[in-house]
């Protein structure tokens, strides 16, 4: 995959077009972060539509290498807080783990991720915050 392919798909999450996004996704996509396993365009849809609802997330690209079997990016997460998040909340979903910006907080997380490709499509995205 090319960059320029590759920031049509990051323009679609960034804005929130799912089913965009999911257009470069396997059936049956594996994204792994901060522990959780999330499988699937379904699942995937759920969780950032859930998450999406407190947080305001862009991905910005610093560095880009890709080809047919793999993307990877050193990228910069901003996150932004909507809306109370509590961590009851993210108990209940299932994400006790994560932490997220309180309401008009910023932060930004440093992450290299690695997308896996097979026959055109994001078979695995994985994500490692990087120290």
């Amino acid at each position: 995959m090319n960059r320029t392919e590759f920031e049509t798909y990051l323009s679609c999450f960034n804005s929130r077009d799912y089913d965009g996004a999911t257009t470069y996704f396997s059936d049956d996509v594996v994204l792994r972060f901060a522990g959780y396993t999330i499988s699937g365009k379904a699942a995937f849809r759920g969780f950032y539509a859930f998450f999406h609802q407190y947080i305001d997330e862009e991905v910005h690209i610093r560095q880009f290498a890709g080809d047919e079997e793999n993307v990877i990016i050193d990228a910069l997460i901003s996150l932004k807080g909507k809306k109370p998040l509590s961590q009851a909340v993210l108990a209940e979903k299932g994400y006790d783990r994560l932490a997220t910006p309180d309401p008009g907080e910023a932060i930004e997380i440093s992450q290299f991720i690695h997308y896996r490709i097979e026959n055109g499509k994001f078979v695995e995205i994985r994500c490692v915050i990087k120290e």
